[in-house]
C-alpha cells in the first residue's frame, strides 16, 4: 500500500507542470468534419488506396476539468487497388467507427507549438470487398481501426496523417474541412 501511495504521488508530482484548465478545442458537439486521405498499404502486395470521410462531432468533456476530450462518429470509405504476385485487386469498404480526439489547444501551459495538433483514433466495424472475389482471404465484415494527427492550419482546415487497418494495415495522408464552430479562444 505505501508503494502505491509513493508511486501515485510522483506520478502526480510529475505530471503536475503539465496539468493545466482546457479553455477551448477545435470542435464542438454538431460539427461536421469531411475528410479525404490517400495513401499506400501492404499486406496484399502494394496497395494505393483513398479514403473518404464524414465526422460529427457528438461529445466533449474535461477529465479532471483538465484533459478535453472530443468524441465523435464516423463514415468513412475505402477504395484501393492492390498488385500481388502479378494479380490484381479492386478493395471497397465502407465501416462504422467511434472517434476520440485529445488536442492540447487552450490548455494553459507553455509548450504553444502543440496547439495546432489533434490526436485522435478510432474504432469501428467495416464491410470491406475486393474485385475479383475468387481470391479473396479474409472476411467481409471486418474489425477496422484508424488512428493519427490532424494539423490545423486554421479554425477549419488541417492535414491528416493517419494509419489504419481493414483486414489490412496502411497509412495515408489528407485534408479535412470542420464545417460549424468550435470554442470561442480564450486569450
Amino acid at each position: 500500500m505505501r508503494k502505491r501511495l509513493v508511486g501515485l504521488v510522483l506520478v502526480i508530482a510529475l505530471a503536475a507542470p503539465f496539468a493545466a484548465v482546457a479553455k477551448e478545442t477545435y470542435y464542438q458537439p454538431g460539427n461536421v468534419v469531411p475528410s479525404i486521405g490517400v495513401g499506400a498499404g501492404f499486406g496484399w502486395g502494394l496497395t494505393l488506396s483513398a479514403y473518404p470521410g464524414v465526422e460529427v462531432m457528438l461529445l466533449k468533456f474535461k477529465i479532471a476539468n483538465t484533459v478535453p476530450i472530443d468524441i465523435g462518429v464516423a463514415a468513412k470509405g475505402l477504395f484501393g487497388f492492390s498488385t500481388y504476385f502479378g494479380y490484381s485487386f479492386v478493395h471497397l469498404g465502407v465501416g462504422g467507427f467511434g472517434v476520440i480526439h485529445w488536442g492540447p489547444r487552450g490548455m494553459d501551459w507553455d509548450v504553444k507549438w502543440l496547439d495546432n495538433f489533434d490526436f485522435w483514433w478510432g474504432i469501428g466495424i467495416a464491410v470491406t470487398g475486393h474485385i475479383p472475389a475468387a481470391y479473396w482471404t479474409y472476411g467481409l465484415v471486418n474489425f477496422a481501426t484508424t488512428a493519427g494527427v490532424n494539423y490545423f492550419l486554421n479554425d477549419r482546415f488541417a492535414l491528416t496523417f493517419a494509419g489504419s487497418y481493414w483486414g489490412y494495415g496502411g497509412g495515408y495522408v489528407g485534408i479535412l474541412y470542420k464545417l460549424g464552430k468550435g470554442e470561442a479562444l480564450v486569450k
